[in-house]
């Protein structure tokens, strides 16, 4: 018989639940879907999870409030829909299969600051923001931001001898594959592979892994 998600997982903060008004979204998902969590001890558990890439929290619905999920270390997995997602201490790395192995995705974003008037009209500022020095207002975060801007960023890890290593470009290939580095990396300009999207980095490995 399954637990209520109340009775596993410890609540660390209530959001705000209102719409999204950002052309980017702050979520993996339009929507809070049904997922399974598995812990590593106990049943699994049947929730309507998200994933805010601006605070890295996996978030679930429990009656109408949104909360986040604490006791991330008691968590093997997350399964949203088609999505798989395992803990890397407090943040959720999104995990993408292919044949022996699996390539992680560490979804992101930042805030860009809003435009400033510099007597010429409105210029946008460059400067990112931290989600840190946004305003709280009573310790609920809002999830509206109208003022700001949202940029989405994913870093990429192949995991080596139980370690995370950062793939920050074709360079970072060489050490999993020294062999066959020089065909990766011409595989990679001739297909004009964009190792910023999952699907296509994802390809690359399954066609040189062993």
């Amino acid at each position: 018989m399954k637990k209520y998600i109340a009775t596993l997982v410890l609540l660390t903060s209530i959001y705000c639940v209102k719409g999204q008004e950002n052309k980017v979204s702050q979520y993996i998902l339009p929507d809070f879907e049904s997922g399974i969590i598995k812990f590593k001890v106990g049943a699994d558990v049947e929730a309507k999870l998200n994933y805010n890439t601006l605070r890295e929290e996996m978030l679930f619905m429990k009656d109408d409030t949104v909360l986040v999920m604490a006791e991330v270390a008691k968590i093997d997995a997350i399964y949203i829909k088609e999505l798989k997602f395992i803990p890397n201490g407090n943040m959720f790395y999104e995990e993408i299969p292919f044949k022996n192995n699996s390539l992680y995705v560490r979804h992101t974003a930042t805030l860009i600051a809003p435009a400033v008037d510099t007597g010429l009209g409105k210029t946008e500022n460059s400067a990112q923001t931290s989600i840190s020095t946004v305003k709280w207002q009573f310790g609920v975060y809002n999830f509206i931001l109208p003022e700001y801007n949202i940029k989405r960023k994913d870093e990429f890890y192949l995991k080596k001898n139980d370690q995370y290593i950062h793939i920050k470009g074709v360079n970072s290939l060489v050490q999993f594959f020294p062999e066959q580095f020089k065909e990766v990396k011409d595989y990679i300009a001739t297909h004009k592979i964009d190792l910023r999207n999952s699907d296509e980095f994802v390809q690359v490995l399954a066609k040189f892994s062993k």
